[in-house]
């Protein structure tokens, strides 16, 4: 029983992607929930940090966020603006703004700013929420940038005969069979709740189309 639970755990983590930071900034991993952040702290300015964003439950897609200072899960951003030692910018304000923010699975991005009070020159202000799904910005002329990056992965068919779709809702008469080798080039859930792979096939000719997520089985 142990070795089957290391084997699985290997296999869990054989999936996370490693992101390596540039010079002079420091590599920091942090943990929210489902997601990994990779946190690349400048050396000389806060306001330059970057980070890569994966989803635990997602790793075919990444995010690296440029210009933020600092990411906190829910439970972070409201211990800190009840911390008279945190500098946030304008807590009952942003402590109001939390709460009304779901789910509890979101992560903040504050930015350090110059600040209006000649005690505390510079401040964390709320810009950027992500939810699992969606980036929201709080100040729409923000200056973080979301740059989306995907990551390939090898896969073969499993079922004897899987057709191919040009949408999820749009069946061809073109399938693959079992054995043969895809590359998932993207997924998506539809509202039905089925999930689906955007696969590469290369034949005499390549073949880009979607095909159902249970027709595939992902290699390590």
């Amino acid at each position: 029983m142990r070795i089957i639970i290391l084997v699985m755990i290997l296999l869990k983590s054989s999936l996370i992607y490693a992101y390596e930071c540039d010079d002079e900034f420091i590599k920091i991993s942090k943990n929210i929930n489902e997601y990994n952040i990779t946190w690349c702290k400048s050396i000389n300015t806060i306001q330059d940090n970057y980070f890569f964003l994966e989803n635990t439950k997602d790793y075919l897609t990444a995010y690296k966020i440029s210009h933020a200072s600092i990411p906190l899960s829910k439970e972070e951003s409201l211990e800190g603006v009840k911390n008279t030692q945190e500098k946030f910018c304008d807590k009952e304000t942003l402590e109001k703004k939390i709460e009304s923010l779901l789910p509890k699975n979101e992560i903040f991005f504050f930015t350090l700013i110059p600040s209006e009070n000649n005690e505390i020159p510079y401040c964390y202000k709320l810009e950027m929420t992500y939810d699992g799904r969606d980036f929201s910005f709080i100040d729409s002329k923000s200056d973080i940038e979301i740059k989306k990056i995907s990551h390939h992965k090898n896969a073969v068919i499993n079922i004897g005969k899987q057709y191919l779709y040009n949408e999820p809702s749009k069946r061809t008469n073109m399938y693959l069979i079992k054995g043969d080798k895809v590359i998932i080039l993207d997924k998506k859930t539809d509202n039905s709740g089925q999930k689906w792979y955007f696969i590469n096939y290369k034949g005499k000719k390549d073949i880009n189309m979607w095909i159902k997520a249970e027709a595939v089985d992902i290699k390590e």
